[in-house]
């Protein structure tokens, strides 16, 4: 499109050169205009010995001319593509100048790694995250537009940025986005150590007081994060698929939906870190009250030398008390071959209930 149009341009000047004897001319001071998603006013300068020129935009941009320039307001795009205008010259006698404006697309997230907040939880270090965001999550924050949000847990010896480096949750997420199969959402990857996510497993660390106390209502109040149930779900692989479960089902009333991916569900059998069955019996779970209990998705491998009985077994259990769950059960090892796929199965089942709104799918 830009070369088309620039050698439009060319042939226009070359033709007002020549002119076949005629002194006319209308030239521009640029043949290509480029500008970001935000949008903004472009100035064009003019020149021509003509008495009367005018100009059309393609695009239902407002403009205004002055003797020698056009300015055009150039709107936000909010289209997930480039998008591109054609200003054209005329003037009588002469042969049309055109000029091409290229918007870029509206962008969909920015991530930030290694953020931190205080807390006396975890033996004198700062708690640590790293979050996916919407990009206009700024504006949202004055507007008070509020994102769904996920909570994405590590496994064991690993931490907060592992998600974005090898689970590509950023190329993923966006994918969806931009493709209209999921609402604009936040993701929070906490750094938790090899703390199976409870207080006491390491010494000095209170994980999962600081999940609750600090670290979910420092997110709540510092993002555009909603706080209803049915936006807010918790996902996580292996010690993280113990921790999602475990967090899950014991604060039922937190989330709507919990995805584990070769996850150490059966823990290690103790009171601190319970097994699910554990967890069922504690709190008294039965027919009675499973609708009150999160969508639970498991997910694991056939060659997951870790995790694979711990899921058969669980899946059984579940299965023999009459909870309804998904259980996912397909060729894969506990590597990240295996849960970046499970994130992308994760992605379409959040698209199932986090819908985008009409105008974002373009």
């Amino acid at each position: 499109m830009k070369r088309a149009l620039v050698w439009m341009t060319l042939l226009s000047l070359m033709l007002v050169a020549c002119g076949e004897g005629s002194n006319l001319f209308l030239k521009t001071s640029k043949t290509i205009y480029d500008i970001d998603a935000a949008g903004g006013d472009i100035e064009i300068l003019v020149e021509t010995n003509a008495t009367d020129w005018s100009v059309t935009i393609s695009e239902d941009w407002v403009n205004s001319v002055s003797e020698n320039k056009v300015i055009v307001t150039v709107p936000k795009n909010t289209a997930y593509k480039d998008r591109t205008a054609v200003v054209t010259f005329s003037a009588e006698g002469m042969d049309d100048v055109a000029i091409g404006i290229t918007q870029k697309a509206r962008l969909v997230s920015s991530v930030q790694k290694d953020l931190t907040l205080s807390t006396s939880n975890l033996n004198g270090d700062r708690g640590k995250y790293s979050i996916y965001l919407p990009a206009d999550y700024q504006e949202a924050l004055e507007t008070g537009k509020k994102y769904p949000v996920l909570y994405l847990l590590h496994g064991m010896w690993s931490h907060n940025n592992e998600w974005l480096d090898n689970g590509k949750v950023k190329q993923t997420t966006d994918a969806a986005v931009k493709g209209g199969k999921l609402a604009e959402m936040i993701v929070v990857m906490p750094n938790a150590y090899d703390s199976f996510y409870v207080d006491g497993y390491m010494k000095g660390i209170n994980y999962e007081s600081f999940f609750w106390n600090d670290l979910k209502p420092y997110i709540e109040s510092n993002y555009p994060v909603s706080t209803e149930r049915s936006q807010t779900a918790i996902a996580g692989l292996s010690m993280g698929g113990f921790g999602c479960t475990y967090y899950a089902f014991t604060h039922p009333e937190e989330f709507f939906l919990c995805y584990e991916m070769s996850g150490a569900v059966e823990g290690m059998g103790t009171q601190l870190v319970p097994s699910l069955k554990q967890i069922f019996e504690r709190e008294g779970y039965s027919a009675d009250n499973f609708g009150s209990l999160p969508t639970y998705i498991m997910d694991c491998g056939t060659e997951d030398s870790m995790c694979l009985y711990a899921n058969i077994n669980t899946h059984n259990y579940l299965a023999s008390v009459g909870f309804p769950h998904e259980y996912i059960l397909r060729s894969g090892a506990h590597d990240w071959v295996f849960w970046e796929a499970s994130y992308v199965t994760l992605v379409n089942r959040l698209g199932q209930y986090w819908k985008p709104a009409t105008e974002k799918q373009e």
